[in-house]
C-alpha cells in the first residue's frame, strides 16, 4: 500500500471520516404514513381509525393491540397514549371512484406514484400525501384543508353536525401542527387523571360515610324508666270492653280439684274417684 510504487493511497483511506446520516427517502415516508397502518405495518382497509396525534390505523389493529398489549412488539413507540377504543376515532372516508382493483394490490407493485383509495367529498383531492387532510372529532367526518378554508362554517360539509377549531385534527401532522396536538394529547391526559382523582375521592366519601353509619350505636329503653304515653282513647277503650265482658264463672271446689295439680290434689279435702278426669255439670 505505497512504498513500493505500486500505488497511491489517498487521505479517505487513510483517514477515518465521520459517516453521514442516511437520508430517508421522503416519497417513501409518504407512502408508509398515508398506505400502510402505523402499528400492523399492513396496507389501510376500512374502517379505518385515528388517533389525536393524527397518525392512521387499521381499526383490527388497535382491537389486537387493546386486546392483548404484547401483540406488537414496538406499539410502545408507536401508539404508547392509545389504552382503549375511546382513545381512536372512526374515520369516515370518502372512497376514491377513480381507483381500479384494491389498494393492496397497487401497493404490491411498488409504485410510488399510485392513486389512493380516499379522497376529500368536496375538491376531491387524493388522500396521498401531497395535499394536507384533517379529520374532526366530533363526526370523524374526511376533509382536505383547502375544503375546510373554503367554505368557513361551523358545520361539517358533509353531515352538517357542529364543530370547533379545537376538534380538527391535522392527520399525520408536521411542523406547528405536530406540536399542537401534541399538546391536546397532554391536556387529555391531565383530564383523565383529575376525572380518576375525583372518582376516587366520592368512593373514599362513600365509604366512610357507610362505616360511620356502621357505627352509632343504638339506644336501649329500659320499660319501667320509660314514660307512658297511652292516649285517652285506649283508656276509654279497655273500660267499654271489661263493662261488657262475660262474667267469670267460680267453680265448687270438687271442680276446681279435679283441673289441678297432683300436689293441690293431695291437699283437697273432696277425693272422690267418680270426678277424677271427668268434667260434670252436677259436681258442684
Amino acid at each position: 500500500m505505497g512504498g513500493d510504487g505500486g500505488s497511491i493511497p489517498r487521505r479517505i483511506e487513510l483517514v477515518r471520516q465521520k459517516q453521514k446520516a442516511e437520508r430517508l427517502d421522503g416519497s417513501l415516508k409518504t407512502v408508509t404514513e398515508w398506505f400502510y397502518c402505523a402499528l400492523s405495518k399492513k396496507p389501510l382497509e376500512t374502517p379505518v381509525v385515528s388517533c389525536i396525534l393524527g397518525k392512521l390505523y387499521n381499526k383490527e389493529a388497535i382491537l389486537e393491540y387493546v386486546l392483548d398489549p404484547t401483540s406488537y412488539g414496538d406499539a410502545d413507540k408507536i401508539c404508547p397514549h392509545i389504552k382503549s377504543l375511546k382513545d381512536v376515532t372512526t374515520l369516515k372516508l370518502t372512497p376514491n371512484p377513480t381507483l381500479e382493483g384494491s389498494l393492496a394490490s397497487n401497493i404490491a407493485q411498488a409504485d410510488r406514484n399510485l392513486p389512493s383509495s380516499f379522497v376529500c367529498p368536496v375538491t376531491m383531492k387524493e388522500m396521498n400525501g401531497k395535499h394536507k387532510f384533517c379529520y374532526l372529532l366530533t363526526c370523524g367526518c374526511v376533509l382536505s384543508e383547502q375544503a375546510l378554508k373554503e367554505v368557513p362554517t361551523s358545520n361539517c360539509l358533509v353531515c352538517n353536525q357542529e364543530y370547533s377549531s379545537e376538534d380538527v385534527i391535522v392527520l399525520n401532522p408536521k411542523g406547528e401542527d405536530l406540536e399542537r396536538q401534541n399538546l391536546l394529547l397532554e391536556t387529555r391526559k391531565k383530564i383523565k387523571k383529575e376525572k380518576k382523582k375525583d372518582k376516587k375521592k366520592r368512593d373514599t366519601t362513600a365509604e366512610s360515610s357507610k362505616h360511620d353509619t356502621k357505627k352509632v350505636k343504638k339506644v336501649k329503653i329500659n320499660a319501667t324508666s320509660a314514660p307512658s304515653f297511652a292516649p285517652p282513647v285506649m283508656s276509654e277503650a279497655s273500660a267499654i270492653l271489661e263493662k261488657y265482658a262475660a262474667p267469670k264463672v267460680q267453680l265448687s271446689d270438687n271442680v276446681q280439684s279435679i283441673f289441678a295439680k297432683d300436689e293441690e290434689k293431695n291437699k283437697t279435702k273432696v277425693n272422690n274417684m267418680f270426678f277424677h278426669g271427668t268434667y260434670t255439670r252436677y259436681a258442684a
